[in-house]
């Protein structure tokens, strides 16, 4: 099949495009909701990614909208592990099942800031709540065992005494901070994951870990290699992280491993995967988040 089709005899579709559209109609569901118009989702979307000539967006056919749905289920059930999505009417509108209501507000609060970016997330508390997000499911990622540290949690600055603090919890030997910024709060790392492997603590597994809650994540600074060549000195070098709100394709991905220096990235798919749905004071947060913040205007 040609990469270009054909929809309703006048409109093509790259699949680039589709994938904008797919995106779209990901980051348009309220999963809160016990139902949703799919085909005006699907035409708003195609209208909203797509220059048309054609207005008539009423020409789409079913077989379309099934291709859409397909897609977007497919999203779900393979790659966030949600199996939530029935249709009804010839693909006209969707309803959502019992599910888990933990990653629902979740995903809300993921894909409201993939499409509207992260204004006012250090003000309203967005960008620290994303990084405990990002710590909780590294740490489940990880397995039994992990354990994760935020770093300059409530404002902390990072000094000599908060840097032999993490230096003491990882197991690993304080350096020095003599090239530490004035007033710095994490210097490029929010949180840091680890897992001891054995008894001995020596040499464990540790990830070291950006988030980014905003649609530019790809201004994000490469974690600063102060971290890892001068404040502590690591017995076996961390693995480097970057978590995004954004859903990433497998070129985007294969581009930001190399712009941010191999760092492992931890998308919207992989964040809502590995969640663990059983930090109860974490959940509640996230609910007063979506609750205060996203549906203040519905």
């Amino acid at each position: 099949m040609s990469s270009i089709e054909s929809i309703s005899g006048n409109i093509f579709l790259t699949k680039n495009y589709l994938i904008k559209v797919i995106e779209y109609i990901d980051c348009n569901l309220n999963l809160i909701r016990s139902n949703i118009n799919f085909k005006d989702l699907v035409d708003e979307s195609v209208s909203s990614c797509i220059s048309i000539e054609n207005e008539n967006l009423d020409e789409y056919d079913v077989r379309y909208r099934e291709e859409c749905f397909n897609a977007i289920n497919n999203r779900f059930k393979k790659d966030y592990e949600l199996d939530i999505f029935s249709i009804e009417d010839g693909y006209t509108k969707l309803s959502i099942q019992d599910g888990e209501i933990e990653k629902k507000n979740l995903h809300k609060f993921l894909v409201y800031h993939s499409f509207n970016g992260g204004e006012n997330a250090k003000s309203n508390g967005a960008g620290s709540l994303f990084e405990r997000i990002s710590a909780n499911s590294v740490k489940n990622f990880l397995g039994k065992n992990s354990k994760y540290i935020l770093v300059g949690e409530d404002g902390r600055n990072l000094n000599k005494e908060a840097l032999e603090d993490y230096a003491k919890e990882l197991s690993e030997k304080f350096g020095h901070c003599n090239n530490l910024p004035t007033k710095a709060q994490d210097d490029g790392v929010d949180f840091i994951v680890y897992k001891p492997i054995d008894r001995r603590n020596v040499g464990n597994i540790i990830v070291l870990g950006q988030a980014c809650v905003g649609k530019n994540f790809k201004r994000k600074k490469q974690i600063h290699k102060r971290w890892l060549n001068e404040y502590i000195n690591f017995a076996i070098t961390p693995l480097c992280l970057l978590s995004t709100v954004q859903y990433l394709e497998n070129d985007d991905l294969r581009n930001i491993h190399s712009e941010f220096g191999s760092a492992i990235i931890f998308d919207r798919l992989r964040i809502i995967k590995y969640y663990n749905i059983e930090d109860e004071s974490l959940n509640e947060d996230i609910c007063n988040f979506v609750e205060n913040f996203i549906n203040i205007n519905e």
